[in-house]
């Protein structure tokens, strides 16, 4: 025993002291390089944050200004009938909760019977949507900033008034967009100014998701940085917090991201106060063989903490592609993602409009954290897209814009992009280079197009399918149909059919569930005792194999003949174009097929629009598609009905157009009939108590 004491005093206590030495400085260095990464973590998640709660706000006055824009056209059409305004403020505040009031105030003596001041104005209150008039001497809007604003503000980006607080709305912090109301096609006049009045208090809850850590506050600030709202009513202490703060571009306002310091640092205090507690009791405890471990024990900290890191970040991306993907599915949707790896690339989402459904299967190359954050972008930019374009082609196209030109290390996307009228059937979709989906138990022929990622400029087609009541659509990774059994076999796509065709009348989910249990018995099978395999053992077997994520997706809406309803404007032609051209898709109308389509009812809608009703009167027009779809041994075919109320007017009685007579002989109108009646296979006509003209088109083949 002395000679150990001995030993210990004249050799072990000054390596013990120049070793704690060391450690001490080591393990403060690592706190301190501990406390910069953790800085810079928390700056990348509240940058991600900051954005996000940025886009979500400029999302939602975008909105607002495409609702003014509704509001301008309906107002326009109801001058003349004066009560329909109330209709037109009081429709405009049902479209969005974020909308707290919205007014027509118009110039002195528009109105003569009502005198010098005339506004109608909607305001929501307690709950309930108000209709008033406020206009009058002692609410002279004339000086008011809104309304001088309003005169003017006729240029893009159109300009919003700055925040400003309410008093007589719950004291909500508000501002305004305003726009003048032109009146007049020669000769515009201005009459009047619309306002749109939002709550910026509605974006409490929006503020509130943004929590990179617990105990997170998100605040909305002008632009001189007066508080305007805050997701917690506490106050800050600034010292305490990690603060951020990024502008919402153009519309005066900052959004501020404060974060706990003590979340932030608090493990990695805790973890290396542990590490140098644990260190010097071992130095105290094996003092005499310090000098042997010493070098070995800086090389197993350097492993633990590569692997430590190593495993946070992938936790980190795995966090984050996990809380990115919806689970809020509707009835007739069900989804699921199984990343192998802690990270991976799958991706699916979905984006419901009224009865409209737009969805999104995807798998970007490669897997770990750079593949995390491409899943990422890619579903933030599906949502975006969903919210502004209509079909498939164009969301795909504006995704691929935007990945493309930020595309360095060539990491692509493939992907399924669908969308689904429930209540007229009609599947339409767009393939980037993804697997065929199964369609009511059979593959979808589809003609792929490139991956997302590789040509900014590539010009991505549209196809589409009648899909009925009844109808179910699987949609897969090539994890499912490349998982292998225990004889290195892949599952296939036939396999998978014949799973699918098993449980097709089931609903989305459990048909989900079942053919994932199969696909998991399938890549057990055959694994020694496998019968005896715990759930452990399982994932780790399945985890040698890829990425795996499956959508099922039914339609349980009573299928409807596609019909509009429209006014005699020649606008609305495009939203018949739009139905027609989904329609011509699913029908498997080629494009020449589908242009002539299209030209010939753009003609006969035009000559409705323009000939039916007397110049100014506000008319209806009803538009009717019928078809039998083509199959391989039978023609099908498209009937187009349009019928209105204007007066009797019989196109096939209409002199026949020579085309081959000089322009100057020949006479004036009729070459729109003439075309028509060309280019459809039939056209009919017939009178009522209504003008019902029909237009037919065999397809084939």
């Amino acid at each position: 025993m002395s000679s150990v004491l001995k030993l210990f005093r004249s050799k072990g206590m000054p390596t013990l002291i120049v070793a704690a030495v060391l450690l001490l400085a080591m393990q403060g260095t690592k706190h301190y390089i501990d406390l910069r990464q953790d800085e810079q973590e928390a700056d990348k998640l509240m940058g991600r944050e900051l954005k996000i709660v940025e886009l979500s706000i400029l999302s939602q006055l975008e909105k607002a200004e495409l609702l003014m824009d509704g509001m301008e056209l309906r107002v326009g059409y109801h001058l003349d009938t004066k009560y329909k305004l109330y209709h037109d403020t009081y429709n405009t505040m049902l479209e969005s909760d974020f909308i707290q009031a919205t007014g027509i105030a118009f110039e002195p003596n528009f109105y003569p019977e009502e005198g010098r001041w005339y506004e109608v104005r909607c305001v929501r209150r307690d709950g309930k949507l108000i209709s008033e008039e406020v206009g009058g001497s002692d609410h002279d809007y004339f000086n008011t900033e809104w309304y001088k604003i309003g005169l003017t503000n006729t240029r893009r980006p159109i300009k919003w008034t700055e925040p400003y607080r309410e008093h007589s709305q719950d004291d909500s912090v508000l501002m305004s967009l305003t726009r003048p109301l032109v009146v007049g096609k020669e000769e515009k006049k201005v009459v009047g100014v619309l306002c749109i009045d939002v709550s910026l208090m509605s974006l409490k809850n929006l503020l509130k998701e943004a929590k990179p850590y617990p105990g997170s506050v998100c605040q909305l600030l002008d632009d001189k940085g007066k508080l305007l709202v805050s997701s917690d009513s506490a106050p800050l202490d600034s010292s305490e917090y990690f603060v951020g703060v990024k502008g919402v571009e153009g519309h005066g306002l900052q959004v501020r991201l404060a974060c706990p310091k003590s979340e932030i640092y608090g493990l990695s205090r805790m973890r290396n106060i542990l590490t140098l507690v644990l260190m010097l009791a071992g130095l105290l405890a094996l003092a005499y063989i310090i000098q042997h471990s010493y070098l070995n024990t800086i090389r197993l900290n350097k492993a633990k903490q590569k692997q430590h890191d190593i495993k946070n970040e992938m936790r980190i991306a795995h966090n984050i592609q996990m809380n990115i993907l919806r689970r809020d599915f509707p009835e007739n949707l069900s989804a699921t993602l199984l990343p192998m790896q802690e990270v991976g690339g799958d991706l699916y989402d979905f984006y419901q409009r009224d009865e409209t459904l737009y969805f999104i299967i995807g798998d970007v190359s490669g897997k770990g954290i750079p593949a995390a954050m491409m899943m990422s972008s890619t579903v933030n930019l599906f949502r975006m897209a969903a919210q502004h374009y209509s079909t498939p082609a164009e969301i795909v196209s504006e995704i691929n814009s935007v990945l493309s030109e930020r595309n360095p290390s060539l990491i692509f996307v493939t992907a399924f992009v669908g969308k689904l009228d429930m209540r007229h059937g009609l599947l339409t979709y767009c393939n980037a280079g993804h697997n065929p989906p199964i369609v009511n138990g059979q593959k979808l022929a589809v003609d792929p197009d490139i991956p997302i990622g590789y040509d900014v400029n590539y010009d991505f087609r549209q196809r589409g399918v009648l899909f009925p009541e009844g109808s179910r659509i699987v949609l897969y990774t090539d994890g499912i149909t490349e998982i292998r059994n225990a004889e290195r076999q892949f599952l296939g796509i036939n396999r998978l059919v014949s799973i699918i065709r098993e449980h097709r009348g089931e609903g989305p989910q459990d048909m989900l569930t079942h053919i994932m249990t199969q696909t998991r018995d399938y890549a057990l099978d055959g694994e020694a005792d496998s019968s005896t395999l715990n759930e452990e053992e399982a994932e780790e077997i399945l985890g040698r194999h890829d990425d795996m994520t499956l959508m099922c997706i039914a339609n349980n809406t009573s299928v409807q003949s596609p019909a509009l309803l429209i006014s005699n404007d020649v606008e609305e032609i495009t939203r018949v174009k739009a139905l027609l051209r989904e329609y011509c898709e699913c029908l498997s109308c080629d494009k020449r097929l589908t242009r002539k389509i299209l030209l010939a009812v753009e003609e006969a809608v035009a000559n409705v629009i323009n000939y039916a009703y007397p110049k100014g009167e506000l008319g209806s027009i009803e538009i009717d598609i019928l078809a039998v779809p083509p199959t391989k041994s039978q023609n099908g075919d498209i009937t187009i009905v349009i019928s209105d109320s204007g007066k009797p007017f019989n196109p096939l009685t209409h002199q026949e157009i020579d085309v081959e007579q000089a322009m100057d002989n020949r006479q004036v109108g009729g070459l729109g009939i003439h075309l028509y009646q060309q280019l459809m296979d039939s056209v009919l006509y017939n009178r009522t108590d209504k003008n019902i003209l029909t237009l037919s088109k065999i397809i084939t083949l």
